[in-house]
């Protein structure tokens, strides 16, 4: 296609038909996602709506880019590919399991602000930062990409699973272990899906599309583990509150309360049962993490062991 290319020309490859349908599906879901258990019950007529414009919608994409072909936002050859779609699930796992992390503990359990909450999540950064580095040489050295995809979802399985063992009383060196074996984990995977894309793809334009798919499938993964970690927490901490019986303190100013601003809202004997039950709802979200860091090693398993072909160096991920 040249520049010359009259417009009219180019409106079959926007692929108009399948942005008007992916666009609401994905709003549908995030929207069911954050509202469920907390603005409306699951079993609502507005939640059952959303889910169900979802999926005709996600339908309606999927026969719309078998019908257009090549032509399509994701073309069905690039789609049926093993690396492909095996890359999105594995993504779309890491990407949500990494979404879900420590900030709103250390704020309302270590009374940190919002910066300083920041700054207690370097031992994840900077483990997240070499795992990087290192695994981009190693896998200059091993000439495969995928024993470090399914290293990555052991270890980030390991590594969610001790944060929901967390409480108030928990002693600084286990939450930043904690941190470390979970970033190591998320530093060693979360960019040997781009690898992937470039060993598996022959066409320029396939390795342009896969790399967006692999993108789309982790800021996606995120997005949807965001919504589903805080409709755990809301439910859990209505539950948790019911179960109580805290007295004088109402629910929906816990729900909306902000982290650094509950000691401000809350005073006196309830205090401390609040917090031991905000401590809890958010253990019970890292859950969340906990599945999709599992369920990432399904997608890590199905992709082909290709070798790597020419020294990219550590760097050739970011």
């Amino acid at each position: 296609m040249t520049a010359q290319t009259k417009f009219k020309d180019k409106l079959p490859f926007l692929d108009l038909e399948g942005t008007f349908l992916f666009l609401p599906s994905m709003l549908c879901l995030l929207l069911a996602l954050q509202w469920g258990g907390v603005k409306y019950p699951w079993g609502s007529a507005s939640i059952i709506v959303l889910f169900a414009v979802f999926v005709v919608t996600i339908i309606g994409f999927i026969l719309v880019q078998k019908y257009k072909g090549e032509s399509a936002s994701l073309p069905p050859r690039i789609f049926m590919n093993r690396n492909v779609y095996g890359g999105m699930i594995a993504s779309f796992c890491l990407g949500g399991s990494i979404a879900v992390v420590l900030p709103l503990w250390l704020q309302v359990t270590k009374d940190a602000s919002p910066s300083k909450s920041g700054a207690m999540l370097l031992p994840l950064v900077l483990s997240m930062a070499v795992t990087s580095l290192a695994s981009g040489s190693l896998t200059d050295i091993v000439r495969y990409y995928t024993p470090f995809l399914i290293f990555a979802s052991v270890m980030m399985s390991i590594g969610s699973g001790l944060l929901t063992t967390l409480r108030a009383n928990t002693t600084t060196s286990a939450w930043i272990g904690y941190q470390i074996i979970f970033g190591i984990g998320a530093g060693s995977g979360i960019h040997q899906t781009m690898l992937a894309m470039q060993s598996s793809c022959q066409k320029s334009r396939d390795i342009a599309a896969g790399t967006a798919i692999m993108i789309f499938a982790k800021i996606l993964g995120a997005a949807v583990a965001v919504g589903m970690a805080q409709s755990v927490f809301a439910n859990k901490l209505v539950s948790g509150h019911q179960v109580a019986e805290l007295r004088g303190v109402n629910v929906q100013v816990l729900l909306h309360t902000g982290a650094t601003d509950i000691r401000k809202a809350i005073s006196g004997d309830s205090l401390e049962s609040v917090l031991r039950l905000y401590s809890h709802a958010i253990d019970q979200a890292f859950y969340v993490s906990v599945g999709l860091a599992t369920v990432s090693v399904i997608g890590s398993l199905v992709m082909e062991w290709n070798r790597v072909q020419g020294r990219r160096g550590p760097l050739a991920f970011f």
